[in-house]
C-alpha cells in the first residue's frame, strides 16, 4: 500500500510539473497572440482592401470593354 501511495504521489507530482511547464509556455506566448480587437481591425482593413481592389478591377474592365467597342 505504501508503495502504491508513493507511486501515485510521484505520478501526481510529475503531472503537476508537466502541466505547470505547459502553463508557463502558454503564458510566455500569450502577449504575442492577437486579441479580438486586432482581428476585427484586420477584418475591416481587409474588407476595404477587397472593395478598393474590386472597384479598380471593375474600372479597368469597363475601360477595356469601351475601347474594344469603340474600335480602340
Amino acid at each position: 500500500m505504501a508503495a502504491e501511495s508513493r507511486l501515485e504521489s510521484n505520478l501526481a507530482l510529475e503531472t503537476a510539473t508537466r502541466n505547470s511547464e505547459r502553463i508557463a509556455r502558454v503564458e510566455a506566448v500569450l502577449p504575442t497572440l492577437a486579441t479580438k480587437e486586432d482581428i476585427e481591425k484586420l477584418r475591416a482593413d481587409l474588407t476595404w482592401r477587397i472593395v478598393i481592389a474590386m472597384s479598380i478591377l471593375t474600372a479597368i474592365f469597363v475601360g477595356v470593354v469601351q475601347l474594344m467597342l469603340n474600335g480602340g
